[in-house]
This record gives structure tokens, sequence and C-alpha cells, in this order.
């Protein structure tokens, strides 16, 4: 069903039965952070990252020691991302907010529509429905966005902030599976590339991220199911490897071909809180719009980026079968 924008008495009406969405509003990406920090500015570094020379050994002589050798400065670059704006509007209006009890039916016989008051509304205050809707929205929304958005730097006020994902910033470790089944060998592909890479020498809690379809593969290549006359099939939610325990978790937003594997420890949710609002109430806004003839308006607003520390934290395997 297509939603609308105002709502009002016949564009929005109430409707008996169980209150339910068969859209995906999981965020388990999102639930996973335990991090967040303010920023005073959208642009902000998420780590400071420097390159050691490759390790060899030395074949200094009492001659040429006598000598210093040649400077060597280890330099610094920043890997950074920005916060974005969300926002979105309720607007519900007077005729509408005062109409609870009316409710809308199918009229048989003429294959209308007809309004009575029999039957129950299960939404008891619509404002607060729509409040409610509008967070669960704003959490999908940053959900996708934390795993898949593309990263744009604003020049001007016409031009978005739009924060770098975790997905699309994970380019120092990463495998192609070509199209091919996910298995054990590029599972362990990506693992060493990572452990070369440094990944693992960061401490912290990684999780294996997957939409459906891998979830499925990822049990069946791991799977160890004990002998049973009365049980079978499995669900595997963790797994033992060299580099320690990975958790699986199935993340609806995660794209059909790819494997993110995510160091939880290193991610953070960056606000870029609003002047002139009270502490605690400055991250996510949710406030009164000007009043314009009969009707409430509200605005919801935040601005947030993620920051996942470094692409070297993290991995992932692209191109995966998916079917």
């Amino acid at each position: 069903m297509a939603n609308t924008t105002a709502g009002s008495l016949w564009n929005l009406p109430n409707l008996a039965g169980a209150l339910f969405t068969p859209s995906l509003v999981q965020t388990p990406f999102l639930d996973r952070i335990s991090m967040s920090g303010d920023v005073q500015t959208p642009e902000f570094a998420m780590s400071s990252s420097y390159d050691m020379e490759a390790a060899s050994q030395p074949a200094i002589t009492e001659t040429t020691s006598l000598t210093a050798p040649t400077a060597v400065s280890y330099v610094r670059s920043n890997e950074k991302n920005v916060a974005q704006i969300f926002q979105s509007q309720v607007s519900l209006s007077y005729a509408n907010m005062s109409a609870n009890a009316r409710m809308q039916r199918v009229e048989v016989s003429t294959s209308g529509l007809a309004y009575d008051e029999a039957g129950n509304n299960p939404v008891a205050n619509e404002e607060a429905f729509q409040i409610q809707k509008h967070f669960d929205q704003m959490k999908m929304d940053m959900e996708y966005t934390f795993l898949n958005g593309s990263y744009q730097l604003a020049t001007s006020a016409a031009v978005a902030f739009k924060t770098r994902g975790i997905i699309t910033g994970s380019t120092t470790n990463t495998v192609a599976a070509s199209n091919a089944d996910i298995d054990r060998d590029i599972m362990d592909e990506l693992f060493k590339e990572m452990a070369n890479n440094g990944a693992f020498s960061q401490g912290g809690s990684h999780t294996i991220m997957c939409n459906v379809h891998n979830k499925v593969k990822l049990s069946r290549i791991y799977e160890y199911v004990p002998p049973s006359r009365t049980e079978g099939g499995s669900n595997i939610g963790s797994i033992m490897t060299d580099f320690g325990i990975f958790d699986i978790v199935y993340v609806p937003n995660v794209p059909a071909a790819t494997i993110l594997v995510a160091n939880m420890s290193k991610c953070g949710i960056v606000f870029q809180p609003v002047a002139n609002k009270p502490a605690g109430e400055n991250r996510v806004i949710l406030e009164d719009l000007a009043k314009t003839g009969a009707a409430n308006s509200k605005q919801l607003y935040t601005q947030a980026g993620i920051d996942y520390g470094s692409s070297y934290f993290h991995g992932t395997i692209t191109g995966t079968s998916t079917s």
C-alpha cells in the first residue's frame, strides 16, 4: 500500500484488525553499536593511521655506522566521514485526530466504502502512532546508510552531506567470490587477508553479517549436528576460527551478494547536536512546526554518521551467488 502526505479524514482511515507490517524493520547492525559521540562539525576524523617500513635484517658495518643513516619519518593520514541529515515530518488534520472511532469498511452491495463506529481501532492515538513509525523509519534509514552509504562531502547548501557506510568503506580487506557459492575456503581467504593486514591485532568483537541467502549457506558449511532420531537442522550463530569466535547475524540490509565481517568494538554513532537544545534532547529532535491551519505538524530531525575507525578493522566478501 502507498503511504500518503499530511493525514486527513479521507486519506488516513481507521481500520479494524490486528496491527502489523510486512516491512523488514529490524536494525540488527544499529542495535549492536554500543558507542556514540558528538562532533561540532559535519566532517570528522575516524582514525589517524600510519605505515611501518617492511621488516628486514639490517646490514650495517662499523664503517657505515659512523655516519647516521637517511632519516625516515612516519607519515600519518586520516580516514574521515561525515554526519548527514535525517529528517521527516508528521502532519495530521484536526478532523483526522478527532475521529478515532470512525472506522472504514467495505460496502459490499456497492463495492464502495462506508464509515461507521463498528469495530475496534487498534491505534488509540493516531499522532503517537505516526511519530513512533517515523522513529522506526529513521532507524531503518540509518541502518541502511551506516551499512551501504555512499560518501559525499557537501560543497554548498544545495549539496547534501552523505555518510560513508561500513561496507562501502571496507576496501582494504575484501575478497571477490566471482558469483560462487560461499564456502569455507572463501571465508578463510578473507580471514587470512584480515590477519595479514592487522585486523585481528586491534582486539574487539567481530561479527559476520549477511543477508538471508548467505546466512543459510553459512549454517550449512559450518554445521555440526549430533545424531538424533527426532531433531535435525541447524542455525549456526557463531563459529570458532583461528582468530577467535565470530557471531553470525542475519542483517536484511546487507546486500544479497555480500558478507561483512565487522569489528563492532570499533563502530560508533557520531551525532552533530543541534545548538540551543537541552542536553539529552539535542541529538534527535522532535519538535512542533509553525502552525498554519487546523493541523498538528511536527518534525523529526537528527544529524548523524557512522565512525567505523578504519577500513583495516573490517572485511567484506563481494559477488557471492544469490540463488
